[in-house]
């Protein structure tokens, strides 16, 4: 390095080659003005994740409390994923976050599994 401790400037020249039209993007981005349109979604979606948290959080210490008492008293250990009060929690964050989960079953055909 000819000069140590001094700012340098690095020049890159990029080539770009097989280019596709649909490999470019031309996308209009909120400026100005324009962008206070999105504060209402903002403000909304911090609020709703908010609120979700707080119920998950609840249910994650009723569930930590529910499970410590448990296991105090019974022999058998359960942990608090199996808990009512952490699936309500969970699920309610989900829901506020706008995440609508479902399960579904599919037959495997095997009159055993039945």
């Amino acid at each position: 390095d000819p000069a140590p401790l001094r700012m340098k400037k690095i020049f890159v020249e990029f080539r770009l080659g097989n280019v596709r039209t649909y490999d470019v993007v031309k996308t209009n981005y909120a400026e100005g003005g324009s962008r206070i349109s999105n504060f209402p979604v903002i403000a909304a979606k911090t609020l709703t994740n908010t609120l979700g948290l707080t119920v998950a959080a609840t249910g994650l210490l009723v569930s930590k409390a529910q499970v410590s008492i448990h296991n105090l008293i019974s022999r058998d250990e359960k942990e608090c994923s199996d808990t009512t009060a952490f699936h309500l929690g969970f699920s309610a964050w989900m829901r506020c976050n706008g995440i609508t989960p479902s399960i579904s079953y599919e037959p495997t055909g095997d009159a055993a599994c039945a």
